[in-house]
C-alpha cells in the first residue's frame, strides 16, 4: 500500500507539472507580448529627460510577462528538484515503517551448521520455527512453500471436544 502512495505522489507531481506548463502556454497564447512586437530597432526607446527612471520602469513593467514566465519555470524546477532530493529519504522512511508493521522470515544457521528459518510477528515475537535444511536454497524453498500454502490452508481442529 505504501508503494502505491509513492506512485500517487509521483503521478501528482507529473500532473502538477503538466498543469503548470499548460497554464504557461495559455498565458503565452492569450496575451500579446510587447517584447515580441518590438523587433525593429528603436533608437529613442528611453527619451532623455528628467523622468528617465519612470520611463525605464514603464518599459520594464510593460514587458513583465516573459519575466513572470521565467519565474514560474524556476519555481517549478526548484519544486521538482526538492521532490527529487527528498524522494530517497521518503522511500527509506516508508521501508522502515513497513518493516515495523510486517511479519518477516529470518534465515539463520543453527549450532549444527544447518539452515533454518523463523517467522517473526510485527511485535518481534517468534511465531514459527522451520525444520533444518542442508542448503540455504532448500530453506528458502521451504519459506516459499509456507507463503504459498498458508493463505489457502484450512484449519483442522484435532482437539477432543467433551
Amino acid at each position: 500500500m505504501n508503494e502505491l502512495k509513492a506512485d500517487w505522489m509521483s503521478l501528482s507531481g507529473i500532473f502538477l507539472s503538466i498543469a503548470t506548463i499548460l497554464i504557461i502556454f495559455a498565458i503565452l497564447s492569450t496575451n500579446a507580448f510587447p517584447i515580441f512586437e518590438m523587433l525593429e530597432f528603436e533608437p529613442d526607446l528611453v527619451k532623455s529627460s528628467s523622468d528617465v527612471g519612470q520611463q525605464t520602469a514603464n518599459i520594464l513593467w510593460s514587458r513583465r510577462y516573459p519575466d513572470l514566465i521565467a519565474q514560474a519555470f524556476l519555481i517549478l524546477a526548484s519544486a521538482a528538484c526538492c521532490i527529487a532530493m527528498l524522494r530517497p529519504h521518503i522511500r527509506e522512511k516508508m521501508a522502515e515503517k513497513r518493516k515495523d508493521r510486517l511479519s518477516r522470515f529470518e534465515v539463520y544457521k543453527d549450532s549444527k551448521g544447518e539452515f533454518r528459518f523463523r517467522l517473526r510477528a510485527p511485535n518481534n515475537e517468534i511465531i514459527v520455527v522451520g525444520e533444518a535444511y542442508k542448503s540455504k536454497a532448500s530453506c528458502l524453498k521451504g519459506i516459499g512453500s509456507i507463503k504459498r500454502n498458508a493463505a489457502i490452508a484450512e484449519i483442522e481442529d484435532q482437539t477432543l471436544e467433551e
